[in-house]
C-alpha cells in the first residue's frame, strides 16, 4: 500500500510512528503488522489518490498533526468476552 501512496519505507515510518527497520520487517513477513497500524494505512489508501505531490501531503499531515480536535465520545459495551461499540 505505501508503494501505491508513492511512499518511501522512511516516509511510511514517519508518517505511522514506527521506524524504518519496523516497517521493512512489516514487509519482509518478519513482523506482522500491528492491528491498529494496518486499519490506518488501509483507510489512508482507502481515502487518498496515489500522491504526486508529496510536500502538499506533508503540508496537510503536518496540520493535522498539530490540530488540537475535541475527543470524540466513545461509549463501549461488553458482550461476553469481547467489547463492541454501543449503538
Amino acid at each position: 500500500m505505501r508503494k501505491w501512496l508513492g511512499w518511501s519505507g522512511q516516509d511510511t515510518a514517519e508518517r505511522l510512528g514506527f521506524t524504518p527497520e519496523h516497517v521493512s520487517r512489516w514487509e519482509n513477513d518478519k513482523v506482522a503488522i500491528s492491528e491498529t497500524a494496518d486499519k490506518l494505512l488501509r483507510s489512508l489508501a482507502r481515502v487518498r489518490e496515489p500522491i504526486d505531490d508529496h510536500a502538499a501531503w506533508d503540508e496537510e499531515l503536518g496540520r493535522l498533526a498539530k490540530a488540537d480536535p475535541e475527543p470524540l465520545p466513545l461509549t463501549m459495551v461488553r458482550d461476553g468476552l469481547t467489547w463492541a461499540q454501543a449503538a
